[in-house]
């Protein structure tokens, strides 16, 4: 379960009340079972909590899950408008936190968000979320829990590759889950409020809050912490001893939260020493500031191709044309994956790549800079030189054919460039241009 991270959304009163239905969401919904107990933990205290003397676990009751688990895993994200940096509409079960006057009065729920797929099987495809209407706060949890459980009572236990919430939606229809949500809740949701979104990345720099604290954005490239940016960071863990707090961001960075007047000082001196960069400087791009990878090689034996380790070379080469082109500064969204799981959902950036085999991509473009769209398959099986060539021109006829803040995934639609990823459906659909 992920929660929107920007604390500049909305008051702290309020953020802090969101995080809590954000825990109690996630605390609902987890396993009453000791059988991860059974398998992985041997040792320890909790060991102990779920077995008996003669150590067998005694018969326990599910009261969600049922008598097995569910076949695949369920994502849930919390966003606050109007910041999208949870990737929403990717997620199994979502809520979108309407504020109106300083006060949370509810959430819009998204259902059947999902990107991964599988290379040549056309059954599989990735999907955004539908809204399909509106909650009480109080009624968050039981909602998350009703979610599941339709899935688990509708959902395809008969293969794998369909078994995720997106296809019980996609076959269904989100109508009829919202009907069967209804009958599990025992009440009716009102429907869907309205709600803008204006940002999907994340802070970086310094902000203050209304409760006059600090809080600095950092570019951690990856989310790898390493070398002196991981000194650095313990550093300032223990200036801030018994005040700050770290927040992992939904985009793979780091926020240094909650830092009083007093240390502000102090920890920009630390950010100074170590090099963690924070500032349009140190960030060196606004594709850089919004790149995202997956771990892939040689930690994840799923991967085809190279992401975290390879994208910021990458990066750096693309930078040499966005500053010729006029770009350095202009957010554009580029993520890449090692296969088509998507675990860095490529599906959803305005340039997506997912590895085919070593060193060689499928290039997607087109996807939304807010995440309401997904982009579409440009170019196959291309390598660093080919991807280098055929981004240079695109980016000189955006820089001189955009139109008053038009971003580049809605430019490469608008340009015909490539077709509109109406919906996930059509995924294997390639549009004519």
């Amino acid at each position: 379960v992920m929660c929107t991270t920007n604390p500049t959304v909305c008051s702290r009163k309020l953020m802090d009340e969101i995080v809590q239905h954000t825990y109690a969401i996630h605390d609902h919904c987890l396993p009453r079972s000791g059988a991860y107990h059974e398998i992985f933990l041997m040792h320890g205290d909790e060991m102990a909590e779920k077995t008996q003397i003669l150590g067998s676990t005694p018969l326990e009751e599910e009261p969600v899950y049922g008598m097995t688990y569910l076949p695949r895993k369920y994502k849930i994200a919390v966003a606050i408008p109007p910041c999208n940096d949870v990737d929403v509409f990717a997620h199994c079960c979502g809520f979108i936190a309407i504020i109106k006057d300083n006060k949370l009065l509810g959430f819009n729920v998204t259902v059947g968000g999902g990107l991964g797929f599988t290379h040549n099987n056309q059954k599989t495809h990735p999907r955004l979320a539908d809204v399909i209407g509106f909650c009480e706060p109080k009624d968050a949890k039981y909602i998350g829990e009703a979610v599941m459980a339709v899935s688990r009572d509708f959902g395809d236990r008969t293969n794998r590759k369909h078994a995720r919430v997106k296809y019980t939606v996609e076959d269904y229809g989100a109508q009829f889950y919202r009907e069967e949500v209804e009958k599990v809740l025992g009440k009716k949701l009102e429907e869907a409020r309205p709600y803008k979104f204006e940002s999907r990345g994340d802070l970086y720099g310094w902000y203050q809050t209304e409760d006059n604290l600090w809080h600095c954005g950092c570019l951690v490239p990856i989310g790898r912490v390493k070398e002196s940016c991981r000194i650095g960071l313990a550093k300032i863990a223990e200036e801030l001893k018994g005040g700050g707090a770290f927040r992992m961001t939904c985009n793979q960075q780091v926020l240094i939260a909650d830092i009083p007047e007093a240390k502000k000082a102090k920890v920009q001196a630390l950010l100074n020493e170590y090099k963690i960069a924070h500032t349009p400087e140190t960030t060196v791009s606004g594709m850089r500031r919004n790149m995202m990878a997956c771990v892939a090689l040689p930690t994840c034996p799923l991967a085809f191709a190279e992401a975290e380790r390879y994208l910021p070379t990458l990066v750096g080469r693309l930078e040499v044309v966005l500053e010729r082109c006029g770009l350095r500064q202009r957010d554009i969204v580029i993520r890449m994956t090692g296969c088509p799981n998507s675990c860095g959902r490529p599906s959803m950036a305005e340039i997506g790549f997912i590895g085919k085999a070593p060193g060689t991509y499928n290039m997607y473009l087109g996807g939304d800079f807010l995440g309401h769209r997904l982009n579409t398959l440009y170019a196959e099986s291309v390598t660093e030189d080919q991807i280098i060539a055929q981004l240079t021109p695109l980016f000189a006829r955006y820089s001189s054919e955009r139109e008053k803040n038009e971003a580049f995934g809605d430019f490469v639609v608008r340009a015909s460039i490539v077709k509109p990823m109406t919906h996930g459906r059509f995924w294997w659909t390639i549009p004519e241009v």
